[in-house]
Parts: C-alpha cells; sequence; structure tokens
C-alpha cells in the first residue's frame, strides 16, 4: 500500500505517546515497551484517526502476546436488535427476487420491494450483504404507518445491509432513500455513495436507529421541511464529500434544514471527517434537540486528500478548490438561528 504515518496512544486517541512511519510497498514493523497506567493502546492513522487498532495492555508480565481487535469504520455500528412482531413480516436479501413472496427462503431482492407493498405494522428484515442501486430509492406517503402499527425495516440481528448508490451520478434528486412517509422505524442499515444525501426525511414521526451513512455526494443524513418529531438515534455518518457547487461545502454529518418542523432529535449520534459540518442547522427556526452526540475531524481537507489520492482528476480539485466549513454543531444560517438545544455533546 502507500505510505502512512500512523499515531500510537494510550488510553485514548489523543494521548499520542508515538508516531510510526509505514513506507509504501513495505512490510513495517516497530517494537517498543510501554510503562504506564492505560488498559488500552490504539494505534491509528494520522490522516484518518477513525479506523484504529485497539490492543488491550493486559495485566500480566508481557509473556503473553496481545491480540489486536480490528475496528473497521464502515462496522462500527452493527445493530443486533431482535425484530419486533409485525403484522406481516418478510425477509430481503441481496440474492433475494422481487417476484418472491418474501420469506425467509424467499426473500426479496431489494429495499425498493417494500416501497410498493408496505402497509403499517409490516416488518421489512435485511439480511447482511451489499445491495446496488442505480436510482433513489423513494418511501411515499402511500406508505405511511401508524404510531400503533409503523413500518419496520431492521437489519438481520449481527448482519450489515448495505445499501450502495456508486452507479448514481453526482446530482440534485440522486439521494439514496428518501422517507417522505411517517413513522417508519429503519434501523442498521449502511448507506453510502449516493450522488446526493444518503438518508433524506421530509416525513413526521420516522425513528432511524443504528444507521450509518459514508461516502455521499451530500450530507449523509439529512432532514427537511416538512419534516417533524423524527428522532436520529444512534448513528453515524462520516467521510460525506461534494464536488457540485462549492467543492467540500455542502457535504454535512447531519442536517435539518429550511423550514424544518418541529420536535426533531438527534441522540447519540456521531459525525466525523465530513468535508463540510458536524451538524448543520442551516434555516432552521424550530427546536431541534441534539443530546449526547460526538462531533470531530470535519472540514478537513487533508482527509480528502488522503481519501482521493488515487484519483489525480479529483485530487486535483481538493486541492485547488476545497471549501469546506469545519463547524462542529452550527445552529442556524443566513441570518436565522433557531432555538436549539444541546446537551451533553462534544465538539
Amino acid at each position: 500500500g502507500s505510505a502512512r504515518t500512523l499515531n500510537v496512544a494510550a488510553g485514548n486517541n489523543t494521548n499520542i505517546i508515538r508516531t510510526i512511519e509505514a513506507p509504501e510497498g513495505a512490510i513495517n514493523s516497530e517494537t517498543f515497551e510501554y510503562v504506564g497506567g492505560a488498559t488500552t493502546i490504539f494505534v491509528f492513522s494520522a490522516s484518518g484517526g477513525i479506523n484504529l487498532y485497539e490492543i488491550s495492555t493486559g495485566d500480566d508480565d508481557g509473556s503473553e502476546p496481545v491480540t489486536p481487535i480490528i475496528v473497521d469504520a464502515s462496522t462500527l455500528n452493527i445493530s443486533y436488535q431482535e425484530p419486533p412482531t409485525g403484522l406481516r413480516t418478510f425477509y430481503i436479501a441481496p440474492d433475494g427476487n422481487n417476484s418472491n413472496p418474501g420469506t425467509m427462503a424467499e426473500p426479496f431482492a431489494s429495499l425498493t420491494r417494500a416501497a410498493t407493498i408496505a402497509q403499517p405494522g409490516d416488518v421489512f428484515i435485511m439480511r447482511g450483504g451489499v445491495y446496488h442501486h442505480a436510482s433513489r430509492i423513494t418511501i411515499g406517503t402511500a406508505r405511511n404507518g401508524t404510531a400503533a402499527n409503523p413500518v419496520t425495516v431492521i437489519a438481520y440481528p449481527g448482519e450489515v445491509p448495505t445499501l450502495d448508490f456508486a452507479a448514481q451520478a453526482e446530482q440534485a434528486g440522486n439521494d439514496g432513500l428518501r422517507i417522505d412517509a411517517s413513522y417508519w422505524h429503519v434501523i442498521g442499515l449502511h448507506l453510502r455513495m449516493a450522488g446526493g444525501n444518503g438518508f433524506r426525511i421530509h416525513g413526521s414521526y420516522n425513528r432511524l436507529e443504528q444507521c450509518v451513512a459514508y461516502r455521499n455526494h451530500l450530507t449523509g443524513i439529512h432532514l427537511e421541511t416538512p419534516a417533524a418529531h423524527n428522532l436520529i438515534k444512534n448513528c453515524d455518518s462520516f467521510h460525506n464529500f461534494n464536488f457540485r457547487g462549492r467543492v467540500g461545502n455542502m457535504s454535512d454529518g447531519f442536517a435539518a434544514k429550511y423550514d424544518i418542523g418541529p420536535g426533531n432529535h438527534f441522540y447519540g449520534c456521531r459525525s466525523w471527517e465530513n468535508s463540510d459540518d458536524g451538524f448543520d442547522f442551516w434555516r432552521a427556526t424550530e427546536t431541534i434537540r441534539v443530546e449526547k452526540c460526538w462531533v470531530f475531524g470535519n472540514g478537513d481537507r487533508a482527509v480528502f486528500e488522503e481519501i482521493f489520492k488515487d484519483d489525480a482528476e479529483k485530487l486535483a480539485i481538493v486541492l485547488a478548490e476545497f471549501d469546506g466549513g469545519g463547524n462542529g454543531f452550527k445552529m442556524g444560517g443566513d441570518h436565522q438561528p433557531g432555538p436549539h438545544l444541546v446537551t451533553r455533546c462534544l465538539a
């Protein structure tokens, strides 16, 4: 691989105790002794600090080797929730067929099928694997759930269903999953490479939980008019970046913008290394609650120099035109602040 600088940290990923230079195209081995009270050592890329090796220091005399736990950012957030009991239950799998009955033995092939048949109380269980899509999936208002019987889309426990939109061009409207409906619960889905926003919500009383959005060409998880009373819980959003328009200036981790409705709530979410802001509430005048959320490393051109280092054309644009903002929590915009509540958060 290419040359990298690795940081070694004790106890947490800010307490740097050593750097290691890993040369291009070679295997590098370094040995050093750690003396201290930390129970965990982290090793991570200096230009992409969320990609970690986590090593327990143990409590022995060093005679037994320790095993590194490899942490991949795209699988940091895996749902082990048991699916609820539905009025109807269907299964979706990458090797399925949308003409199938949707049983575990004969599953549907894509979430697109759910968008056409969902009724209140339905549960759609998605098996792990990659689902390739060339166009947006839209959940329309004709597929609303109800407060008593929401529609649930949930990952099979311990598996990672990934919606991949790499076939989309980067342009307006080319979002990944757009939810115009209300009372949908979406749990444990990963979504990447959409030509616009990853998850885009205009409906109300929806719940997005333990979902991950990355490498999309606008904001990872985006709420917009008239979205109201939505809960975004324990979700991750990272490495979202736009070339269209002001380069890097429109891709936030999370956003709730314009004439957003009341009652929207972000809880336990993490936003890192996006090209623009961690959270962006541009022109949102209704109160938004943000609780126990983390933001770090947003608006950093070096992150995208690393990501696009093997694409000379894109790298040249990043170097010449990058215009990411890098706010942690942006509480308004265009001279329209909102009475937002941010509690127990870190930036």
